[in-house]
């Protein structure tokens, strides 16, 4: 059963199939995709697809693989929803299309479309991160969950040629990384800010009949803006209609800094070190570390703080500048607050602690800040 939702400037249908995504082509088009099915440069396609594991998966593993390779993968996806694997390309997601944004934005007779599925409160990942599989030994490393994914469907109702359309998914990818930092999203998998997930694929559709001929697709011209802007704007109403990532909820110590382990479960052992016997009880406990989480001043303040260790991980500031930086700013934290000073022999919370990074060390005071406000 499909239903057609919507049709797009270059006068394609976005159709509805179950679990899945489908643009079905009126007219030829140029596509550029990241996919392994049918990827790269193309002019004989005539869908495109962004198929979802479905409800039943939401925040789960996906499925294993539908045959040996991912092209046999997508090709199987592909016949699931009644496509010719030979002539469409598609991606795969674990966030649900029903969650998928649009974005549009024009400029004189150019008209972009972005359409977005995303989620990465799971998933997200910084470029660089440490490999989570192999494809040398075809062996998974360090396995984690790994449902997300951030998928871009961007159309466009001009002629572009095949750099153009290649440097337009360099634009996409610039702007979605744009939407991630903005919403301080965390990597899973480091200490980083994330810059996407690691499962990531883009598909640009250029209309080839169209007169209008653009031959650039950076930031520095309007077609690279009006990429930058939609792809921005869906990709963040897609995370929040996926797993409620917005402004509201990232503007929390909680979420922005889980990467550094400033977690409820860190401030709760550091607390409960602390105030031994004298410790309210847990659920009393949670209700006072949302507050502190809804109060925006120590939001700011941790947020300062944090991003001195970022500037040290990024080699922009040395140890002794973040140091000194970083005790100034916990002294003011903890005066505004009518806090009593950190005592050396009280900042280890714990004893025989191992040895512990300089990050580690900076976050240390910052948890236990929070753990006497409580």
């Amino acid at each position: 059963m499909k239903e057609e939702l919507f049709k797009t400037e270059l006068g394609d249908k976005v159709l509805r199939y179950s679990d899945a995504i489908v643009v079905e082509f009126t007219g030829k088009r140029t596509v550029s995709s990241t996919c392994p099915l049918n990827g790269g440069t193309r002019t004989d396609l005539k869908h495109v697809f962004n198929k979802s594991c479905g409800k039943e998966l939401h925040g789960k593993t996906c499925p294993g693989m539908k045959g040996k390779t991912h092209v046999e993968h997508f090709s199987a996806i592909a016949k699931e929803i009644d496509l010719d694997p030979a002539t469409c390309t598609g991606m795969g997601t674990a966030a649900l299309v029903e969650n998928m944004a649009v974005a549009s934005e024009s400029y004189k007779s150019v008209t972009v479309t972005a359409m977005v599925t995303a989620g990465v409160d799971i998933n997200g990942g910084r470029a660089g991160d440490l490999a989570r599989y192999d494809e040398f030994s075809k062996e998974h490393i360090n396995l984690n969950p790994s449902s997300g994914t951030i998928n871009i469907m961007l159309h466009i109702n001009a002629n572009l040629p095949e750099g153009a359309l290649n440097r337009a998914i360099v634009t996409a990818t610039e702007a979605k990384s744009v939407a991630l930092q903005e919403l301080m999203a965390n990597s899973m998998y480091s200490t980083g800010l994330a810059t996407g997930s690691g499962t990531d694929s883009v598909i640009v559709v250029a209309n080839t009949e169209s007169e209008t001929y653009l031959e650039n697709a950076g930031k520095h011209c309007m077609l690279g803006q009006l990429i930058g802007q939609t792809v921005i704007k869906a990709t963040k109403e897609a995370l929040d209609k996926q797993t409620g990532m917005n402004t509201h909820r990232q503007s929390s110590f909680l979420w922005q800094n889980k990467r550094y382990g400033i977690t409820e479960d860190k401030i709760w052992s550091y607390y409960s070190h602390i105030n031994g016997d004298k410790a309210i009880d847990k659920d009393a406990f949670d209700k006072k570390l949302k507050e502190l989480d809804n109060n925006k001043k120590i939001v700011a303040f941790i947020a300062s703080s944090v991003h001195l260790i970022d500037q040290y991980s990024w080699g922009l500031l040395d140890k002794e500048a973040v140091h000194d930086a970083f005790s100034i700013q916990i002294k003011a934290f903890r005066d505004y607050f009518g806090l009593s000073p950190i005592l050396k022999h009280t900042s280890e919370t714990h004893k025989n602690m191992p040895k512990r990074s300089f990050e580690e060390m900076m976050i240390s005071p910052l948890i236990l800040t929070i753990a006497h406000l409580i």
